[in-house]
């Protein structure tokens, strides 16, 4: 039933804003509509912009309550929600205080994203060629090969890439 609801409001909410409700609600410079885009948010990316608006907007002393309430609901609800719908947030959050450290911890993540994706793009490149490689030069490879090579790490490619280079056959290219 809940589900339903909110479905429905998110409906009601398209049709009243329309379809283009994020461009319309991006130069409106109030908390209101920072809280709809972070809760209609996807993207992590999208999070960190909001995040850093509200930086700006809520500088002032005056303002502090709102940025750790912003901070603690961010922290306690939103990120956790988030992380429901496969948006990639760290496992162990802490709970924040203020939205400087929110800002600081998705920085810091989205860095270790980075690394992480460059690895594995790596890892995987190297696999995949090490394989048309080894099919073009012995022909279709059983299926333990793939998975072999697909499971190992980058350093593990590389030397079989080596021996591959010189192998004579499947065996080879994984002998130490």
């Amino acid at each position: 039933m809940a589900a339903h609801q909110g479905y429905a409001a998110e409906a009601l909410f398209n049709r009243v804003m329309g379809r283009n409700w994020r461009l319309q609600l991006k130069p409106m410079r109030n908390v209101v509509a920072a809280l709809f885009r972070l809760e209609k948010s996807r993207r992590l990316e999208d999070v960190r912009q909001v995040l850093e608006e509200l930086d700006v907007w809520l500088k002032s002393p005056e303002q502090r309550e709102l940025r750790r309430a912003f901070a603690k609901w961010l922290s306690r609800i939103l990120l956790p929600r988030l992380a429901k719908k496969n948006v990639p947030i760290p496992e162990a959050m802490p709970e924040m205080d203020d939205l400087e450290e929110v800002r600081t911890m998705l920085a810091e993540t989205a860095e270790g994203w980075t690394r992480e994706w460059k690895r594995e793009g790596r890892k995987e490149g190297e696999a995949a060629m090490l394989l048309k490689q080894m099919r073009r030069k012995f022909g279709q490879t059983p299926d333990w090969v793939t998975e072999k090579v697909m499971s190992a790490e980058v350093e593990l490619i590389e030397t079989w890439s080596d021996n591959f280079v010189f192998a004579n056959s499947v065996d080879e290219v994984f002998a130490s």
